[in-house]
């Protein structure tokens, strides 16, 4: 009688090495669309154009610290462009104020 051979079962696949964490200090800067969303954020939103600024420029990586500065750059620009634009409004109806009360007097 001739002796059939044992079947074993399969041996499992060996195990996947664990995913390594990103290196310390590694770049974390927003990329592509969610950057330039971040920038648009910023200039129309300031303040959390400026609070966005800082939480990124305080990080260690140069482009990190690039981005966060831009985006302050940003809320600044911002900041400024609608105190101009406030005063040229305010400004205009003063001096529209000034021209209609010496209008008057000429009649």
């Amino acid at each position: 009688m001739a002796e059939e051979p044992t079947m074993s079962p399969p041996s499992p696949p060996p195990p996947t090495p664990p995913m390594a964490p990103p290196p310390a200090g590694g770049n974390n800067a927003p990329e592509g669309g969610l950057k330039i969303l971040l920038y648009i954020v910023s200039f129309l939103v300031p303040l959390a154009g400026i609070i966005v600024g800082i939480i990124f420029y305080t990080k260690d990586s140069p482009e990190e610290k690039q981005f966060g500065k831009m985006c302050i750059i940003l809320a600044v620009i911002s900041i400024v462009l609608l105190c101009l634009c406030f005063c040229i409004f305010y400004g205009g109806l003063f001096g529209l104020s000034l021209l209609g009360s010496s209008m008057e007097g000429l009649q």
